[in-house]
Order: structure tokens, then C-alpha cells, then sequence
């Protein structure tokens, strides 16, 4: 019987060893887990902090309303919008022309070989590239809403709103754009 007891104590003993053992680390661990959780908090305010920063910095990089006479059979680069890289953006674009027209939205890199290909053609030479566009639209009034999200890794890309005049006379082309929503990383 003294026997049992002894044993009864000394599981009791080992049990009440082990709760104190778990005790400290559940107290440990709920220490950490705060901590974590203030840390969070604090990361959070942060990216807001920064998320706000850059909406500013994008809505500073938008262009404007802009009006230009556009001749016939030429392009104009009529309004523009940068958007980092690790972002998507929401923008309206209205153009607004005197004749029918055709808008291409595209990035910085097709935009110089577009112009570059004028130049060629102006001087007589056969293009050297071949550019591309992200969106095309035609007519007199043309308002979209479109999400611009850059390939790139690093850097961004500056999208701009090109007009292309088909018509045999000058048309007078006026645009404007407006960032609807920026969004960045896996957070919106």
C-alpha cells in the first residue's frame, strides 16, 4: 500500500513538474504571440502610411487635361499616367476629338519605338521596330476604364494615351485621365 502511494505521489509529483513546464511555455509563447501581434499592428500603420504616400506620388505623376491639333496620319502622345512596379491601377481616360480617331494605350519601351518608326518614315526609311499596345479604341468620344499593372520588376512604367489621326485634316484632340484605385503588393 505504502508502495502505491509512493507511486501515486511521484507520477503526481512528475505531472505537476510537467504542468509547470507547460504553464512557462504557454506564458512564453503568449508573450511572443503579443509581441508578433504589436509588431503587426505596427506594419500595418506603416504599409498604410506608405500605400497613401504612393497614391499621392501617382496622382502627382498624372497628367493633366491636355488639348493638341493632331495632323493627318500622325500620332500624338496626348496624356500619361506612371505606375510602379508590384502595383495595379484602376484609370479613366476620356478623349475627346473633332474627327474620328484611334487611341492605343502602351508603355514607355513602345512608345519610343513608335517614335522612333516616325522618325524613320519621315526620313524616308523603312521602321525598325514593330510596337505594340495594351488597349486600342476608336470614334469622336472615348471614355474607358482600364487597369495598368507593369511587367517590369523593378521601376514601373509610364502608360501614355496615344492618338493616331486616319483622317486627310487636322482634328484637335483633348484628353484627361483619372486614378480611379492603386494597388500594391498582395494587400488592396
Amino acid at each position: 500500500m505504502q508502495t502505491n502511494y509512493t507511486n501515486l505521489q511521484n507520477q503526481y509529483n512528475s505531472l505537476q513538474s510537467q504542468y509547470s513546464g507547460l504553464q512557462g511555455l504557454y506564458n512564453s509563447l503568449e508573450s511572443q504571440y503579443n509581441t508578433l501581434q504589436s509588431e503587426y499592428s505596427s506594419l500595418q500603420s506603416q504599409y498604410s502610411n506608405v500605400s497613401g504616400l504612393l497614391n499621392a506620388v501617382v496622382t502627382g505623376m498624372v497628367s493633366d487635361t491636355e488639348t493638341d491639333t493632331v495632323s493627318p496620319g500622325d500620332y500624338d502622345f496626348l496624356i500619361s499616367i506612371y505606375v510602379p512596379s508590384g502595383c495595379t491601377a484602376s484609370v479613366t481616360f476620356t478623349v475627346s476629338s473633332t474627327g474620328p480617331v484611334t487611341v492605343y494605350v502602351m508603355g514607355a519601351a513602345d512608345m519610343i519605338d513608335l517614335l522612333i518608326d516616325e522618325w524613320a518614315q519621315y526620313y524616308g526609311q523603312s521602321p525598325p521596330f514593330t510596337w505594340s499596345y495594351y488597349y486600342e479604341f476608336s470614334g469622336t468620344y472615348i471614355q474607358q476604364t482600364i487597369t495598368l499593372s507593369p511587367t517590369y520588376q523593378y521601376g514601373g512604367n509610364m502608360y501614355f494615351v496615344v492618338v493616331y489621326n486616319p483622317n486627310a485634316y487636322s482634328v484637335t484632340a483633348t484628353g484627361s485621365i483619372t486614378l480611379n484605385h492603386l494597388s500594391c503588393g498582395s494587400s488592396s
